[in-house]
């Protein structure tokens, strides 16, 4: 493990349990076993080390998206709902940077915070890009592209938020779940998403 992964692995834990303004550089410093100097030739703030946490996020986050579309159908169907099982599978598999980059992303500033919207704004665009080929080939009837892209988007971060590995469906069930969701927000010509044997959502 390099030293900027384990330092940036220490930061995730005290944050995502102490948030952004609990955790000083001294205290990740402390949890990687460094010293603060060397953590400050690796990150010059505390800022810096929360945008190298979110665009990490982020970066995997695309990484699995690209990935489930290059082995997906070819049809807009078919490619929305690898991308939406990907979304969901990272929220579950990766929830407490997920959980982090939705709680902390509002401390951030200036190009910090540019650079993590421009990551965002990236990931939304493969969505938007899926969507409009949809449309165009008459598989997605929505006449609201630009807010059901929103909608997915959303509906998909907000998973970590409240799954449970423990809860009534697995996380590959809660895939299945989100893109019948998602297909029927788009008006979806044809749902290629197989029902689950249990559709119960957790409380």
């Amino acid at each position: 493990m390099s030293a900027r992964t384990r330092y940036l692995a220490a930061a995730l834990d005290l944050m995502a349990a102490d948030g952004f303004n609990g955790t000083s550089m001294r205290d990740i410093a402390r949890a990687a076993e460094t010293s603060l100097s060397n953590l400050y030739n690796h990150f010059a703030s505390k800022s810096d080390v929360l945008v190298a946490l979110l665009r990490d996020a982020n970066d995997d986050l695309l990484r699995r998206i690209r990935a489930e579309l290059d082995t997906a159908g070819p049809s807009a169907t078919e490619r929305m709902a690898a991308a939406v099982r990907a979304y969901v599978t990272f929220s579950g598999e990766c929830q407490t940077a997920a959980v982090l980059s939705l709680s902390e992303f509002r401390y951030l500033r200036g190009e910090g915070r540019e650079a993590v919207v421009q990551a965002r704004d990236t990931t939304e665009s493969i969505f938007r890009g899926v969507i409009a080929d949809g449309v165009g080939t008459g598989e997605f009837r929505t006449p609201y592209p630009d807010g059901a892209t929103r909608a997915i988007v959303s509906i998909c971060a907000a998973v970590p938020t409240w799954y449970r590995p423990d809860g009534p469906l697995s996380l590959s069930e809660l895939a299945d779940v989100h893109v019948r969701y998602v297909l029927a927000m788009l008006e979806a010509a044809t749902v290629t998403a197989q029902q689950p044997a249990s559709t119960a959502m957790p409380a």
